[in-house]
C-alpha cells in the first residue's frame, strides 16, 4: 500500500515537473514571439520613419529643383540681358545750329543703336527744326551703313537731340547737322570715340559729299567757345577765326580721319 502511494507521489512530481517544464517552454516561445512582435513594430516604425524621411527628402529634392530652375531662369534671363545690353551701342557728339539771336550754338547729339528690324527714332526737345532734318537724318543713316557695310534694317536707330532748357531756343535748318549725324551714327556702330576738339557743320549727301550751309562764321565761333580746336567745314566755306583751325572737306569719309582719330 505505501509503495502505491510512494509511486502515486512519484508519478504526480513526474508529471507536475512535465508541465512546469511545458509552462517554462511555452513560456520561452512566448517571450520570443513577444520579443520578435516587439522587434517587429520597431522595424515597422522604423521603415515608416525612413519612409516619412524619404518623402521628406523628396519634397526638398523637388524645392531644390525647383529652386535651381528659377535660379537657372534668372541667370539665363541676366545672360540674354546682358547680351541685349552689349548690342546697344552708343555715341555722343554734337550738332551746331544758330539761336533765335542768330549767334551760333552747340547743341549736344546722342545716338543708339541696337538690334532691330530698321526702325528710326528722332528725339527733339527745345529746338526747331524743318521738314529737312527727317531725310537729313535718313541720309545720314544711309551714308554711315554704307560706310560701316552694316545692314540698317537689321538695327533700330535713336538720334537725340536735346538743347538745355535755359539756353536760347536753337535752330537746326536745312539738315545742316547731317554730316555731325553720319560721323556720330559711324562711331556708335563702330565703338569708336569722337574727338570732342573737332566739331563739324554741313549736309550729308547720298554720294558722301558734305553739302554748304549757312552761318559758317557764328558756327565757327560757337565751337570755338565750346572748346574746339579744329572746325570742318564744307569745300569753299572756309572762314578766319583766330586760334581756330579750319578745314574744308569734301567728303564725310575725309572728316571721319579728323573727327575720329583712328578711322583710317
Amino acid at each position: 500500500m505505501n509503495i502505491r502511494k510512494l509511486l502515486l507521489i512519484l508519478l504526480l512530481i513526474l508529471v507536475l515537473f512535465s508541465f512546469v517544464s511545458v509552462y517554462e517552454k511555452f513560456e520561452q516561445k512566448n517571450r520570443i514571439i513577444q520579443e520578435f512582435t516587439e522587434r517587429s513594430d520597431e522595424q515597422q516604425k522604423q521603415i515608416l520613419d525612413l519612409k516619412n524621411s524619404l518623402i521628406d527628402l523628396e519634397s526638398k529634392l523637388n524645392l531644390s529643383e525647383a529652386k535651381l530652375s528659377e535660379e537657372r531662369a534668372q541667370k539665363e534671363t541676366f545672360v540674354q540681358e546682358l547680351f541685349e545690353l552689349k548690342k546697344t551701342a552708343k555715341s555722343n557728339y554734337a550738332i551746331i545750329g544758330v539761336d533765335s539771336q542768330g549767334k551760333g550754338a552747340v547743341i549736344p547729339l546722342e545716338v543708339i543703336i541696337k538690334s532691330g528690324n530698321g526702325s528710326l527714332f528722332v528725339d527733339v526737345a527745345n529746338v526747331l527744326f524743318d521738314e529737312t532734318l527727317q531725310s537729313s537724318v535718313q541720309t545720314a543713316v544711309k551714308v554711315a551703313s554704307k560706310i560701316t557695310k552694316i545692314n540698317p534694317k537689321e538695327k533700330d536707330i535713336l538720334i537725340v537731340i536735346h538743347a538745355p532748357v535755359s539756353s536760347e531756343r536753337s535752330e537746326i535748318g536745312g539738315g545742316s547737322g547731317g554730316a555731325a549725324m553720319t560721323i556720330a551714327i559711324i562711331a556708335a556702330i563702330e565703338g569708336r570715340n569722337i574727338s570732342k576738339d573737332v566739331l563739324i557743320t554741313g549736309t550729308i549727301e547720298e554720294y558722301h559729299t558734305i553739302g554748304k550751309v549757312g552761318a559758317v562764321k557764328e558756327k565757327g565761333m560757337a565751337a570755338k567757345e565750346f572748346g574746339a580746336k579744329k572746325f570742318i567745314v564744307p569745300i569753299g566755306q572756309n572762314v578766319s577765326i583766330q586760334d581756330l583751325e579750319v578745314k574744308e572737306v569734301f567728303l564725310i569719309d575725309d572728316a571721319l580721319k579728323y573727327i575720329i582719330p583712328d578711322s583710317s
